[in-house]
């Protein structure tokens, strides 16, 4: 699970709901009725205080966490709600206005405390978590790759059926528009922006791409006596690809090509990127769960930036940091300056071996799909 930690005795570790960064207005009747569902949790006995104040310094809620149970936080599944109703017209807050609201929290003793989610609630019905990771998508039919658009409001998905498609979707998660139908099993998706890149998995091992806002889908390569593609990478001007039954990974122009080139040998790839300094991959097999890189261009030694028991299924960049999903249904952040692991999905939320494509938004917040249950998740930015 995301969260903010704190072990400071004074407020500390503000998180700000903001209506310009987070898109969501308190104005109109939310601001005469609001209720916010706090979730955390503590260890050792420390208390978690949580306060919310406007920017006037208006006192929204100040509250104090009693009998929480102690967690191992490896194991933290499920959030436990610590706080619910706060009215805001009781505050002096007024109709047809924007309010940032800020949120801060304390430890009662310093020692660790964590704050998973803020989620705000209108009457009966559910809205947003502010942080934390919440379903954004459900209901979802055969869905396996995703990518994040860099400059757009969108992500897109792709579904892995023998006739499928490549969709796009609104981080609202209000909008859904097909780009292409018909597609062949596609895997892995990439985009630059411009296009969205996919693979057929249905034994023509053809590359494909569309434009953003839909269209006919363009063939960049026929795919004749290469092994079915599962994972596809992009570059500047390459499009990489592989698969869990192949040795190396090959590539093509990005404007197509009658031909593969040989990047470099990989066995069992899954998913690739290339960020114009390095290439990174993930082994499905053998080196079970690590994940490796090579320097461009990737004629070096194979090197490990981290390692780990279960195997890498999906991957997504941001610049710093790699998301990668796990066969133990995790998705997590690996720093790329140091090869560290932060699991900000962890086991019982997604199934095991059903954790595949994952994105990141040009906000910088993570989703990840559950293949088995059509549900696409977020994970909002707290790093």
């Amino acid at each position: 699970m995301s969260y903010v930690s704190s072990t400071s005795t004074s407020y500390a570790n503000v998180f700000k709901h903001d209506p310009d960064v987070i898109g969501r207005d308190i104005t109109g009747s939310i601001a005469t009725y609001a209720k916010w569902k706090i979730y955390g949790s503590t260890t050792s006995g420390a208390k978690l205080t949580v306060r919310a104040t406007t920017p006037l310094g208006q006192t929204i809620c100040e509250i104090e966490t009693t009998g929480l149970t102690d967690i191992d936080w490896s194991e933290v599944t499920t959030n436990q709600l610590i706080y619910t109703e706060s009215l805001l017209e009781s505050d002096g807050l007024r109709d047809g206005l924007d309010y940032s609201i800020t949120f801060e929290i304390k430890s009662s003793n310093g020692d660790e405390v964590r704050l998973f989610g803020i989620t705000m609630v209108e009457g009966d019905s559910l809205s947003e978590f502010y942080f934390g990771t919440v379903e954004f998508k459900t209901g979802l039919s055969n869905i396996f790759g995703l990518a994040g658009d860099p400059n757009l409001d969108v992500i897109y998905y792709s579904t892995k059926a023998t006739s499928g498609g490549i969709y796009s979707i609104t981080t609202d998660g209000v909008t859904t528009t097909t780009l292409a139908s018909g597609v062949a099993k596609a895997g892995s998706i990439k985009t630059d922006g411009v296009n969205v890149y996919w693979a057929d998995n249905d034994g023509s091992q053809a590359i494909h791409r569309v434009v953003i806002t839909g269209g006919t889908p363009e063939s960049l390569y026929a795919g004749a006596g290469i092994s079915n593609w599962t994972w596809i990478g992009l570059g500047s001007t390459k499009v990489y690809a592989s698969s869990g039954d192949y040795a190396n990974i090959v590539s093509i122009p990005k404007a197509g090509a009658e031909s593969v080139t040989t990047e470099c040998a990989a066995a069992d790839v899954a998913d690739i990127i290339e960020d114009g300094t390095n290439i990174y991959y993930g082994p499905t097999n053998s080196p079970g769960g690590k994940l490796m890189y090579r320097v461009l261009p990737p004629t070096g030694s194979e090197l490990e930036l981290t390692s780990g028991t279960s195997k890498i299924y999906g991957m997504a960049d941001d610049g710093d940091n790699l998301f990668i999903t796990r066969a133990n249904g995790t998705m997590s952040r690996i720093d790329k300056a140091t090869g560290e692991e932060f699991v900000l999905i962890n086991t019982g939320i997604i199934p095991s071996g059903k954790a595949y494509g994952v994105a990141v938004d040009k906000d910088g917040n993570v989703y990840t799909a559950d293949i088995q249950n059509g549900i696409i998740y977020k994970t909002y930015k707290t790093w």
